[in-house]
């Protein structure tokens, strides 16, 4: 528990001087459909720690809680892409030899079906009386054992294909040797990891 603590930590910090060096700021509340975040880890040449954290609809197409049958179903399959279809998800653990595993899931719930439409799909996500919008949020959390090194390894990841309302990544990766980012597009499904 306290090295995945300790690497929650390390890759927030990464992320925080990756936004300071760019001239930017952390935006407080961030929220962009259609983006993601992944923060990657290469703790040693042969064990990788990945973070994936997007807003639900960049997962599901909606961000309250499913209200249809056809939503409910998506729902599920889209949470099961992610916790149990990890060789689909990665496809580089087959190239390496590795051993995926999720160390942590969460999919905070939104409102629920007839909430949403009470207010509607307003711009400005306010609610009577100042009450901002609730946002829902996916992350979690992956674990690699590799009998292969990744340093310098070109990893293919299968976000894109199994995400449709996902258009954008944001890599941050963190190593030994450094740090880096970069913004995969759709159709990009290659990560170069540092030596």
């Amino acid at each position: 528990m306290y090295k995945v603590l300790k690497i929650s930590a390390l890759l927030w910090m990464a992320t925080l001087v990756f936004t300071l060096c760019k001239g930017g700021r952390p935006a407080e509340g961030a929220h962009v459909h259609g983006h993601g975040r992944l923060n990657l880890a290469l703790e040693s040449n042969n064990r990788l720690s990945l973070e994936f954290e997007a807003p639900g609809a960049s997962v599901f197409g909606f961000e309250r809680q499913p209200g249809s049958p056809e939503e409910h179903s998506v729902y599920t399959q889209r949470q099961a892409a992610l916790k149990e279809n990890l060789t689909a998800l990665f496809p580089f653990v087959t190239r390496y030899g590795c051993q995926a595993k999720l160390s942590g899931f969460e999919a905070e719930a939104g409102e629920s079906a007839e909430e949403h439409a009470a207010h509607g799909d307003a711009d400005e996500h306010e609610h009577e009386g100042g009450a901002e919008h609730q946002h829902s949020e996916v992350r979690a959390q992956y674990n690699f054992e590799c009998t292969h090194s990744l340093a310098g390894a070109e990893i293919e990841l299968g976000f894109f294909e199994l995400l449709p309302q996902l258009e954008q990544l944001e890599a941050i990766t963190l190593s030994n040797s450094g740090q880096d980012s970069v913004v995969l597009e759709r159709g990009q499904r290659t990560l170069k990891l540092a030596q």
